[in-house]
């Protein structure tokens, strides 16, 4: 991506954003006690695919990911421990096709060594919640494909900013950032 975007692709011409998130938790946890099991990555777009890049990178320190409209799976990413994922995408996003992350669950799934036979849940006319589990260390894959939501964060309490952004339709049916955070809560580092 360019200069004003996340380095998830690692371009050496790039800043080192791995390094800034490590002295980050370094220097926070400096000044004030955290709970080291509990470090998750979240984002969207780009920042999706930096939370990507952070699972693959430093996944001894990042418990869980959540990516909204993004989720990657970066090149060298095969030795990294197996992270929980927990996935949101439109098939109407026209900046990031599903055709770019329906192979990246798919390779999220094979990296924690998850179960081939998916379980699929009907949320809503619009979402279907696709489940993986019997993952090594219980990294369990939770993929949310929403069929009539855009470039945008489900659940957004503003949906207009996505839609007038041209974004497309934001999706009300789930609330991503309260999944999210209780993925989150159940992931903690082993």
């Amino acid at each position: 991506m360019g200069r004003n975007s996340w380095n998830a692709d690692l371009d050496p011409a790039g800043v080192n954003d791995v390094e800034l998130v490590k002295d980050l938790i370094k220097e926070i946890s400096s000044k004030v006690v955290i709970e080291k099991k509990r470090i998750c990555a979240t984002g969207f777009s780009a920042g999706a695919r930096f939370s990507s890049r952070l699972a693959c990178e430093i996944p001894n320190v990042i418990a869980a990911i959540g990516a909204v409209a993004g989720l990657q799976y970066p090149q060298n990413c095969a030795k990294a421990r197996p992270v929980p994922i927990i996935a949101f995408h439109g098939v109407a996003d026209r900046l990031r096709g599903i055709s770019e992350v329906d192979p990246a669950v798919s390779k999220w799934v094979e990296h924690n060594g998850c179960n081939d036979s998916p379980i699929d849940k009907k949320i809503s006319d619009n979402v279907i919640l696709t489940s993986y589990g019997g993952c090594k260390g219980s990294a369990e894959v939770n993929y949310f494909r929403i069929s009539d939501g855009g470039h945008t964060w489900p659940g957004s309490p503003m949906p207009d900013i996505f839609e007038k952004a041209g974004s497309g339709r934001t999706n009300k049916d789930i609330n991503a950032t309260n999944l999210i955070w209780s993925f989150f809560e159940a992931h903690p580092l082993p």
